[in-house]
């Protein structure tokens, strides 16, 4: 990546001109940890040429327009690797498929699904277990500053986008469903098959909202904090798409490239988790009616966002961050164009729709420049104002209607400076961030996913009998039961440790080489803990959460339950099991390292314990400083991001130990976040009734 030492607005400021502010173009944290990690990124042959003449036929057969495109084969091994060691970067070649050489994307690891994350059927309120496994990348293209580039693996499926600026239409990385391949096109072939959007926009109470004819003063800089964007997601995209799992799949794949675009403009979006309706939606196709069901059963998130198949658009409140009484869009994701995949128009609307939340209008109203004015030409002028020429001929920005004049959306360009500026300034205004999102690279000094346990060789010890879990006799065979056995330092006593990311991670047995694992993926309480080899699985994945006095729960990825000693037995011999997590001592462990040479990472600088979690009212706080952070600063929120309560404290080196009581407050998930210095963390809290 080649960059210049002063950026231009610096160089016409010293020259004495002063133009505006550039829109960022790649989120500062993420950039930083590209440039550090740019030597040490992990390359990876995940496609190869697809060298099929009659394939190439085939696609040729879906359209005649579509002439620029190449065919590829997925290393399915190598996506399946991905998706379990979730590596911090990841270095992609691809062939351009405009036949200009090759595209070399240098993308970093970030966290899309939000603290809580889970999918729900509705209209049974069923919550599915076993959710999709993914790892999501973002980054640009190299020696292509300014151009975007995202790839999402989905239960070892891939998805990709790259937009290059100064050039219309988008690259789109999309699996052929029904070809043993995947195809990586220039959707601008296709643009005229896309509906002319259109969309509505209100204000709060109803009506059409006067334009907001203001500049916003200044530049804002970072929006601290992390949007949750919870999506409702209709029937027919349920049925189209066969099971909620895959309905989920496509949104995700799809909103981690809107989430990109938004990182682009320096705001951070999650998905806050996820309604499937399996039958007709109550509120089908109207958002008064979905406003009034989610008035009644409030979604968890800054914006709750209805997506449904069919119409060529959609509806959006304007400037609603934040609102529980309007703080939601619906978008039609119906795309006419279905001989070929296509993501761009999904994202096109999703980012579209979501910028009317945030605060935005059209390019071509009459709320731009402070004199009145429309941005472009793309649309018909609303507010009566003076027209504009200007069609921009290397494609409009997301706010824009300018694919109807046939240039195309460019993603690479954003929202542009001035609807970028608005949206920036109103989520800095916004008060319901309640979480960092992270860039989920596993560690760092600005990066809350900081590992609970670095890497290491342990022994696993249960508190209520003081044995260790180890292999049953030894055996080597999947499926070999793990089971608790006093110490005898013996290999099949040893479990190497992996952090993966958000506290989340392995455990390989030493004597087998194998995983720990809840048997055949089972949800079901007293599910046998195994031994099978590692294919990167939730029922492989664990989280470990501190319960005090040095001891940790186990959770299970795919069920959020505990390793268990069955029966809370004592004797050699006691199984583990899978089990609802409990206030007992037979699902607590403690990692007791083998070799102190094999956990010399550095230390972390903040780790923060919770105890009980889940709790019915009383909270024991725990945190271990071992540097001077200056003022610190506890804050227990919402998963809206509300502040309920703040406590301040003296950030200096040692352990702070904090007790508060949610015995008043409702039953569901909270957030604490602790901040020091540059420094901060955050954990969920569950209360229960």
């Amino acid at each position: 990546m080649r960059f210049n030492l002063y950026p231009k607005f610096l160089l016409d400021l010293m020259s004495g001109s002063r133009a505006p502010a550039p829109r960022p173009t790649l989120p500062l944290l993420l950039l930083a940890l590209l440039l550090s990690t740019a030597a040490a990124a992990q390359s990876t042959k995940l496609f190869r040429p697809a060298d099929s003449p009659e394939l190439e036929r085939r696609v040729g057969d879906r359209d005649a327009d579509l002439t620029a495109f190449a065919l590829l084969t997925l290393d399915e091994t190598e996506a399946l690797r991905l998706l379990g060691d979730r590596p911090p970067t990841l270095s992609v070649a691809l062939p351009d498929p405009r036949g200009r050489g090759t595209l070399d994307l240098e993308l970093a690891r970030f966290e899309l699904l939000g603290p809580g994350f889970q999918i729900v059927e509705m209209p049974a309120n069923v919550v599915v277990t076993d959710q999709p496994e993914s790892v999501f990348y973002r980054g640009e293209v190299a020696g292509r500053e300014g151009s975007v580039a995202v790839l999402s693996i989905i239960d070892g499926a891939v998805t990709g986008l790259v937009s290059l600026p100064g050039e219309s239409g988008e690259l789109n990385l999309v699996r052929l469903e029904d070809e043993a391949a995947y195809l990586f096109y220039d959707d601008l072939q296709i643009e005229d098959k896309f509906p002319d959007l259109d969309c509505e926009v209100r204000a709060p109470g109803g009506g059409q909202p006067p334009v907001d004819k203001s500049k916003p003063e200044g530049v804002v800089g970072k929006v601290d904090g992390c949007f949750g964007i919870y999506l409702d997601i209709g029937q027919e995209v349920y049925a189209e798409r066969g099971s909620s799992n895959a309905a989920v799949s496509f949104l995700l794949a799809a909103f981690a490239q809107v989430a990109t675009l938004y990182a682009n403009e320096d705001i951070d979006l999650t998905v806050s988790g996820t309604t499937v309706w399996t039958t007709r939606e109550p509120f089908y196709k109207n958002l008064d009616r979905y406003r009034a069901h989610r008035a009644a059963d409030n979604a968890d998130g800054s914006v709750a966002h209805y997506v449904h198949r069919g119409g060529s658009g959609g509806v959006a409140y304007l400037n609603v961050l934040c609102n529980e009484n309007y703080g939601y869009g619906l978008s039609g994701i119906d795309n006419s164009y279905r001989a070929v995949p296509n993501y761009s128009w999904t994202v096109f609307v999703l980012a579209h729709e979501l910028g009317h939340n945030f605060g935005s209008e059209h390019t071509h109203d009459c709320a731009w420049n402070g004199n009145n004015t429309p941005l472009d030409n793309c649309a018909s002028m609303n507010g009566g104002c003076a027209t504009t020429d200007f069609i921009p001929q290397d494609g409009g920005t997301i706010m824009s209607y300018c694919h109807i004049k046939g240039v195309g959306i460019n993603f690479s360009k954003g929202f542009g400076e001035q609807p970028g500026d608005r949206i920036r300034s109103r989520a800095a205004a916004a008060n319901c961030t309640g979480y960092d999102c992270g860039t989920g690279t596993g560690g760092g000094d600005d990066d809350d996913d900081v590992a609970i346990l670095p890497d290491g060789q342990y022994y696993l010890t249960a508190r209520h009998s003081g044995k260790q879990l180890r292999i049953e006799a030894g055996q080597k065979n999947n499926g070999a039961s793990v089971v608790q056995h006093v110490s005898r330092d013996l290999r099949s006593q040893k479990w190497n440790l992996v952090h993966l990311g958000d506290d989340v991670y392995r455990l390989i047995n030493e004597h087998t080489g194998k995983a720990l694992e809840v048997l055949a993926g089972s949800a079901e309480n007293g599910a046998n803990i195994v031994n099978w080899s590692y294919a990167g699985d939730s029922h492989q994945r664990w989280l470990i959460e501190s319960v005090g006095d040095g001891y940790y729960h186990l959770r299970a990825r795919h069920t959020d339950k505990c390793v268990n000693i069955s029966g809370s037995s004592t004797a050699n011999g006691g199984n583990a099991i899978q089990w609802s997590c409990t206030l007992g001592t037979n699902d607590d462990f403690r990692f007791e390292a083998v070799s102190a040479a094999l956990v010399t990472d550095a230390p972390q600088r903040m780790a923060l314990s919770l105890y009980p979690n889940p709790t019915d009212g009383a909270v024991h706080l725990e945190l271990r400083l071992n540097a001077d952070l200056e003022n610190g600063l506890v804050t227990l929120t919402d998963v809206r991001g509300r502040t309920l309560e703040q406590w301040p404290f003296q950030a200096l080196p040692g352990t702070h130990e904090l007790d508060f009581d949610l015995s008043g407050r409702p039953a569901g998930m909270y957030v604490v976040r602790v901040r020091a210095g540059a420094e901060s963390v955050s954990h969920r809290l569950v209360k229960t009734e």
